[in-house]
């Protein structure tokens, strides 16, 4: 189950990434592959790296990383002759093979049908000089995804275990409740109480994977904390706001990602700092504040 988990935080991660962000984000992932055999160059000055995003020393790999928030056929054409006259000038005997990462969060796995024939144009042009591969977020995917357990949580959030969720008290909700003050809000929202019975059925009916359906009801378990903190607390402004911010961002979300709800369930941990959560016990209760949030009708539809 943590291997999905780790999935759902990649395919999360890939929404937020695009330009500088991407490339470190694939940077830290080819460390974590390939250890000390995979370097990139600095920067210098107008110098800049030459193109050079990443390179495997014993293979003499080349990567450039090429981003856009939207793909467009001849500006990405364009990015690849540069990019790669660039490299084979410099770099010239130290390469074997040239590869383009090509990522950001609207970019398919496939790619222009004019894109494509450049870059086939390539490879033939260079055949038994250099090699020209092409890589897409699915390749990415597969080879995050090969990783040990151990290097994956050095590139996402472990989840917390059910046990953990189920292990917290009163006392713990009020550090995370103060942390999540400071939370934005993305845009103007009225939210009205909803006083109607939950739907038996809202997992379902927002399409959200096992994985979100497993700590939603493992949260919910716990749910009542919340109610018992808000009944000690003697105010429940403090999570009457917090419920207007994150529904705020769910209906951002669902604007942008109408088709995926699971990414939406990740960007909203994501929105209320859980991936900043310094020990498990945190992240246990900011799991819980969201299925309470999604119990109350907060987020997600309770019909369609």
């Amino acid at each position: 189950m943590n291997r999905e988990w780790y999935e759902m935080c990649y395919r999360s991660k890939l929404t937020e990434l695009d330009g500088t962000s991407f490339e470190t984000f694939f940077q830290e992932v080819m460390v974590q592959i390939h250890k000390k055999d995979f370097t990139n160059a600095m920067p210098w000055g107008s110098l800049g790296d030459r193109g050079n995003d990443g390179y495997l020393v014993t293979e003499k790999t080349l990567f450039q990383c090429y981003s856009p928030y939207n793909i467009k056929a001849a500006t990405t054409i364009q990015k690849i002759t540069t990019d790669f006259e660039k490299s084979k000038q410099y770099w010239g005997d130290h390469i074997n093979k040239w590869v383009l990462m090509l990522g950001g969060p609207r970019v398919s796995n496939d790619v222009p049908t004019s894109v494509l024939k450049h870059l086939l144009d390539l490879k033939e042009k260079y055949k038994g000089d250099i090699e020209i591969e092409w890589w897409s977020t699915q390749l990415l995917r597969n080879n995050i995804l090969s990783l040990p357990e151990e290097k994956l949580a050095l590139l996402f959030k472990q989840p917390p275990s059910t046990e953990k969720i189920y292990s917290i008290r009163v006392e713990d909700i009020e550090p995370v409740l103060h942390q999540l003050k400071g939370i934005s809000l993305m845009m103007p929202s009225s939210l009205e109480e909803d006083l109607t019975p939950v739907p038996i059925n809202k997992i379902q009916l927002n399409k959200l994977n096992d994985i979100a359906e497993n700590y939603i009801k493992s949260g919910s378990k716990r749910a009542a904390l919340i109610d018992k903190y808000i009944e000690l607390s003697g105010d429940d402004n403090e999570f009457t706001e917090l419920a207007s911010k994150v529904n705020a961002e769910y209906q951002n979300l669902k604007k942008k990602y109408p088709q995926d709800p699971n990414v939406i369930f990740m960007r909203l941990l994501t929105y209320t700092r859980y991936d900043q959560a310094n020990t498990d016990k945190d992240q246990a209760v900011y799991l819980t504040i969201l299925a309470y949030l999604f119990n109350s009708c907060s987020i997600f539809e309770r019909e369609l």
